[in-house]
């Protein structure tokens, strides 16, 4: 019974001792694991900037556009005084492009006008 004990011991040390790498071994993988999240990290950082640059090229095109928009919007008052077909169609075309931007509180108003 001893030597069945003394070989279930003996196997259990040896697998145990096998299981456990050398801790130099250890390092290698924790520092290659390391260099692949840096890696992994530069990448993410890399996208984004370059989602932050497209983002702001993109505010910038909203910008013009609101821009583009009112001067159409002005424009079309100045030239038709009298007309309010051509005044409703201006502001309709201005408050639904608020619409799209999201600001609803600019643009409610403006079709309540357009409606009444």
């Amino acid at each position: 019974m001893s030597a069945t004990l003394s070989v279930c011991l003996l196997s259990g040390a040896v697998t145990y001792a096998s299981a456990d790498p050398d801790p130099k071994q250890q390092k290698e993988r924790v520092d290659e694991r390391l260099d692949d999240a840096r890696g992994d990290l530069h990448e993410t950082s890399s996208d984004l900037v370059k989602a932050h640059e497209a983002l702001e090229e993109t505010r910038g095109n909203f910008d013009s556009a609101e821009a583009l928009h009112l001067r159409v919007y002005e424009t079309t008052l100045a030239s038709y005084p009298g007309d309010t077909l051509e005044a409703a169609d201006a502001t309709y075309r201005l408050a639904k492009f608020y619409r799209t931007q999201d600001r609803r509180e600019e643009a409610e108003p403006m079709l309540r006008d357009v409606i009444a």
